[in-house]
């Protein structure tokens, strides 16, 4: 019962001192923060912190591995069956993976860590290990998404495409607050990666066009 109690009180600091640090990172630039505003912040005391981290960084490295490893856990999911297409505006794409609307699901639960480690300027080091795994798990994985074997484009500017253009939207989803469904930021997402940005734009005569060899003005 005393382990069960003791793991109870470490989560529920934790998770004091994880919304503290969100909260004042609405307010503050990260780099301003110190130890002392977030333990006032959070209702402990210094010594409480330190019994967990040497420092902020440390702090930081801890939520950004829980982050990293819950993707990996998505990524080693057995593969389940498509979700089916709705009635809709995307019609006639191909069905959307549980991978995609789950991945857009534990993002939304993880806004403000992921907006902290992906959206702030100043935290490059976090942007360059996180494309560092998205790439090890498109290639390198056991369960690797893409052979990188069959690529037509060099695998440095497919993987910053597909980061970039998977980032771009989510920024663009979080900064409107979530108002569609992860399912249908997940078909958004199908169609444009499927269709293309031609056919997205319902520009389809100028795509043919281009295809038949005539040329694009």
């Amino acid at each position: 019962m005393k382990i069960k109690e003791t793991d109870l009180r470490v989560k529920k600091t934790k998770k004091a001192i994880k919304n503290a640090l969100f909260d004042l990172i609405d307010v503050h630039e990260f780099e301003a923060i110190t130890v002392k505003e977030l333990t006032t912040k959070a209702k402990i005391n210094r010594g409480t912190f330190y019994l967990h981290y040497e420092n902020i960084d440390d702090l930081i490295d801890e939520y950004f591995n829980e982050f990293i490893s819950k993707l990996y856990v998505l990524f080693e999911m057995e593969e389940e069956d498509w979700i089916k297409e709705d009635e809709g505006c995307y019609l006639n794409m191909k069905p959307i993976s549980p991978l995609v609307v789950n991945l857009l699901i534990l993002i939304k639960k993880n806004h403000k860590l992921f907006e902290f480690l992906w959206l702030t300027k100043e935290n490059r080091y976090y942007k360059r290990k996180l494309k560092i795994y998205v790439t090890e798990i498109l290639f390198y994985n056991e369960k690797a998404l893409i052979n990188k074997e069959d690529l037509l484009v060099p695998e440095s500017y497919f993987t910053a495409y597909v980061i970039s253009a998977f980032m771009g939207v989510v920024t663009q989803w979080l900064d409107s607050g979530c108002k569609e469904s992860p399912e249908e930021i997940a078909r958004i997402l199908s169609f444009l990666n499927h269709k293309g940005v031609l056919v997205s734009a319902g520009a389809q005569d100028m795509e043919n066009d281009c295809q038949k060899g005539g040329g694009c003005h």
